[in-house]
């Protein structure tokens, strides 16, 4: 069996990597995140494909070099943490050649912990759906559940 691998759960997530700042909405809850830059790297890592924590930590050591790979570990693990405490991922069987893919060059600036900042100040706008939850004037009404 292969090793296991992490995924987002494209069905329940949106998102856009903007300057540098990952914006994450999971769209099922209405909650939505924002992600500094090295937090940003790793989503786009992830949007990539299924990968490893140590594809993810590799991602990390080759835009921040001189940082020791034992730290750059536990910080992924601790943005894994944060990603699995929102339901953002999925593990999957690992397929192909594990080879590192979507990393991107190196931030620029000096390295801060992967972050992730969760927002659900505007829950119940994003949970509207316009074509479907209207009332009978034709406002919307965010779904139940």
């Amino acid at each position: 069996m292969s090793p296991e691998h992490l995924s987002i759960r494209s069905h329940n997530v949106a998102s856009e990597i903007i300057e540098g700042e990952a914006i994450i909405v999971d769209v099922h809850t209405g909650t939505y995140f924002s992600a500094n830059p090295s937090a940003s790297l790793l989503w786009s890592r992830l949007l990539a494909g299924p990968c490893s924590l140590q594809d993810l930590t590799s991602t990390l050591h080759a835009a921040w070099s001189d940082l020791e790979a034992e730290r750059l570990h536990r910080d992924v693990e601790a943005f894994i943490a944060i990603l699995d405490e929102h339901d953002l991922l999925e593990r999957v069987e690992a397929q192909g050649d594990g080879a590192v893919r979507g990393a991107e060059e190196a931030q620029g600036g000096p390295y801060e912990a992967p972050q992730v900042e969760v927002h659900t100040d505007m829950r119940d706008f994003l949970l509207v759906d316009p074509i479907h939850d209207v009332n009978a004037s034709g406002f919307p009404e965010p779904r139940d559940g």
